[in-house]
């Protein structure tokens, strides 16, 4: 039931309030104690912010429980939710096939998988082995940055031709980028991964300065107490060039300052399953950071104090691997959730509330494990097939698959 929170954060981190709810509910589901199955439950959809695996174990609970009115409410929220799910097999929703309300709610769902399209293809990678993880803009080079998780480099788009801009010297998987233009410099992250081409598993994680005209390398950054398993995923830059980067695997948020060549912990291990891409907002006082289960914190940039952005449009927001701020929107990039899609959160003034949400892109064949975006004016370029879809947790190719030419899709904001 809610085990899905536990075995995706095992690895990140030890036991929390939250997970050892989710252990309860699942032993309380095993002996069909479905008031205490609820009630983890219940707190659950709290500290997780609405997770769509919350609301599911609600309405199954309420099921159980013979509360057909309210299990078709949460399920009524779970289908607003744009997800797609084949309700009619589980069997804990049985209670509710005689009800008069169950087949409006199948249709409900049926529609969650009809196609939402709007983008456009801008280029195609012409590199099938390339598995595209990033993507940054070079406002004065007018050209395109891509990060190879495979070949273990970052090359250059500009005119329907592709270079190689710079390698990392350890072989290692090309993780995150960010241009900073006033100051030269392009930002990335390296890591160690199964998935990178001829290296071994696991051989650290860093942080890369460029120089952004030549491609030369600058510095190197890492923290000597983190680990070989340690992932340097994704990075943000403040107008001032400050740099936010996060750990996925050990769940801290860290920043390098502008002027200063050490790195701070903001938000140490224990509070974040697993971070995604931060986003600096414009006050420059807050950094929003995307946990792939827990949703999406706001974090004082100068204390490291944690609060979550409220949920009130009941969306789902789970599963965000890469996000941008556009206005007073965020673009999400969803590879955790059944569809894979784009959508677009609009906040508060405060930025501290979701309002309302849609879909920008979803159920459309070329988006395959889309990862990240970047926006140049008002559109928003994002990698929507990128080939991790192509490779087996152990990081070999699943037996059968070949690797795709990763392809990068536009969308007009405006």
């Amino acid at each position: 039931m809610l085990a899905f929170a536990c075995a995706a954060a095992a690895h990140a981190q030890g036991d929390s309030t939250w997970q050892e709810h989710s252990a309860a509910g699942d032993s309380a589901r095993v002996h069909g104690d479905w008031k205490s199955y609820e009630h983890h439950a219940e707190i659950l959809y709290r500290e997780l912010h609405g997770h769509p695996g919350t609301v599911l174990a609600l309405a199954r609970a309420a099921a159980q429980l013979g509360d057909t009115a309210r299990a078709i409410e949460w399920l009524r929220m779970y289908a607003g939710m744009g997800l797609v799910r084949d309700l009619g097999a589980d069997s804990l929703l049985a209670p509710l096939h005689a009800s008069k309300q169950w087949r409006s709610l199948l249709a409900q769902m049926s529609g969650n998988r009809l196609a939402v399209h709007v983008a456009a293809v801008a280029f195609t990678v012409p590199d099938s082995d390339f598995v595209a993880e990033d993507i940054a803009y070079d406002s004065a080079g007018k050209r395109f940055l891509l990060s190879s998780v495979r070949e273990g480099r970052i090359v250059a788009f500009k005119d329907g031709r592709m270079s190689t801009f710079a390698r990392d010297s350890g072989d290692r998987a090309m993780m995150a980028l960010g241009v900073d233009a006033k100051r030269g410099r392009l930002w990335a992250t390296a890591a160690g991964l199964p998935q990178a081409e001829d290296t071994l598993a696991w051989d650290g994680t860093a942080v890369l300065r460029f120089d952004l005209k030549s491609g030369a390398l600058a510095d190197t950054y890492d923290v000597a107490a983190d680990t070989d398993r340690d992932v340097y995923g994704d990075l943000d830059l403040s107008r001032e060039g400050d740099l936010f980067f996060t750990n996925s695997v050990s769940g801290q948020l860290y920043a390098i300052r502008a002027g200063s060549d050490s790195i701070e912990t903001v938000v140490p291990a224990g509070t974040f399953a697993s971070p995604q891409q931060p986003v600096v907002l414009p006050d420059g006082k807050r950094v929003l950071v995307p946990d792939y289960i827990r949703g999406i914190a706001v974090v004082d940039r100068a204390t490291g104090k944690v609060s979550w952005l409220e949920n009130a449009a009941h969306a789902a927001i789970n599963g965000i691997d890469g996000l941008v701020l556009s206005g007073r929107s965020l673009i999400a990039i969803q590879n955790g959730v059944n569809p894979n899609r784009v959508i677009r959160l609009v906040l508060d003034p405060s930025f501290t509330k979701i309002l309302r949400w849609t879909t920008l892109e979803a159920n459309v064949p070329k988006l395959a494990e889309p990862t990240h975006g970047v926006l140049v004016g008002e559109k928003f370029y994002f990698i929507a097939t990128s080939g991790w879809d192509r490779f087996a947790p152990d990081g070999s190719i699943t037996p059968g698959a070949a690797l795709e030419r990763p392809i990068v899709m536009v969308i007009d904001l405006k």
